[in-house]
């Protein structure tokens, strides 16, 4: 079977074999808004960081977006989002079930692209307000602004799934060859350096030259939605519901050809994400539930596993070694100085060889050249 990425003339046709069965419909969802009830026995599992600088190897092709920090890819200015990390946290076991399915993705040329995971109780209040000012401004009141939030977001608190650490927002996007030889060589150039504390500065900057290729040449599958978008259609049918596709194929009795590419993207993302243990959360595109209340009442568990969790001594220091490299080199900022422009140049080369270092530096830290020099001279 195959799957195609888009309807446009940069789309990429899949062959995916026997992985899953995309002719079959998505199953009716068991989550409605009485998940809320459910109880919860915390498990007390660990947040563990994946995408960039890894807790484990086998969380190296789960590729993350700092959707809120204000980098690259992401709608918010940077400090905008109070708590918002450059790392991407979940708990093990999500890492562990994203882990496997990325296994199986690597072997079709895909992987796996997670836009957002844990969130801390300052960015869910963050969020949830911007949703209720939104329709305040609209005309609501503050009441019906706040009901209105909830179809999309929840309130901080003990009903906001991604303060658990265990949803997770997510598409998968496919690879070239060329871009998967870029890759190997950036992991062959970080295994002989790492453990070496002397190169810190090298590691990092490896590190997000891995998300930078994957974030600007990797093909996403076209599902219809744009993350953190609430759209709908001429009609008033909300399209970031996961079953937007599915009902609109029942009320017409046919798709167009496009439409029929976004319900097959859907799917195949879904049936991935629920091979490897998740739950697929109806009302958002892309989001999925392991061990918390949504999945609870998904699988009919009685009780949720996982519940709000923060940040470890682990978890803070990762995000510490992010933002100092950050200050250091300003990496992760919207409009950058001259090093992204240097990283990106890198990145698309990805030979490593020396680059050419522009003669104009009102822009390029001081100790850029001798940095580059020495990490691939």
């Amino acid at each position: 079977m195959h799957i195609v990425s888009s309807d446009n003339l940069d789309s990429v046709c899949i062959d995916i074999g026997n992985f899953v069965d995309c002719n079959i419909p998505l199953p009716p969802s068991k989550i409605d808004g009485n998940w809320t009830s459910l109880p919860i026995k915390e498990k007390g599992s660990r947040l563990v960081a994946v995408g960039m600088c890894p807790d484990k190897d086998k969380y190296r092709y789960i590729f993350s977006i700092a959707s809120y920090a204000g980098g690259q890819g992401s709608p918010y200015e940077r400090d905008e989002v109070p708590g918002a990390l450059f790392s991407c946290f979940m708990r093990e076991e999500a890492a562990d079930g994203l882990a496997g399915a990325s296994e199986d993705l690597r072997k079709i040329g895909c992987v796996i692209v997670a836009s957002d995971a844990y969130r801390p109780l300052s960015v869910q209040d963050f969020l949830f307000n911007q949703y209720v000012d939104g329709f305040i401004a609209g005309g609501y009141s503050r009441e019906v602004a706040e009901n209105a939030a909830l179809v999309h977001i929840r309130a901080p608190g003990d009903n906001a799934p991604h303060t658990y650490g265990s949803t997770v927002d997510l598409t998968i996007a496919w690879l070239s060859p060329e871009v998967w030889k870029k890759l190997d060589k950036i992991d062959q150039k970080l295994q002989e350096i790492n453990g070496d504390l002397s190169k810190e500065d090298e590691i990092l900057a490896l590190e997000f030259c891995r998300q930078e290729i994957v974030r600007t040449e990797s093909v996403p599958l076209d599902t219809g939605h744009k993350y953190d978008r609430v759209t709908h259609d001429e009609h008033g049918h909300d399209m970031v519901n996961a079953y937007y596709y599915e009902r609109k194929r029942e009320r017409q009795g046919w798709l167009s050809p496009a439409d029929t590419i976004k319900l097959i993207n859907r799917r195949f993302i879904a049936f991935v994400l629920m091979k490897a243990g998740f739950a697929l959360y109806p009302d958002e595109q892309g989001q999925f539930n392991l061990f918390d209340k949504p999945w609870a009442q998904a699988t009919g568990a009685a009780q949720a596993l996982f519940g709000p969790v923060k940040m470890s001594d682990a978890n803070i220091k990762h995000e510490k070694r992010l933002r100092d490299f950050d200050k250091k080199f300003h990496i992760f900022d919207k409009q950058p100085p001259g090093m992204k422009k240097l990283l990106w140049r890198i990145a698309k080369r990805a030979d490593f060889q020396k680059p050419h270092v522009p003669d104009t530096r009102d822009d390029i830290n001081s100790g850029v050249s001798a940095f580059f020099s020495c990490m691939f001279g």
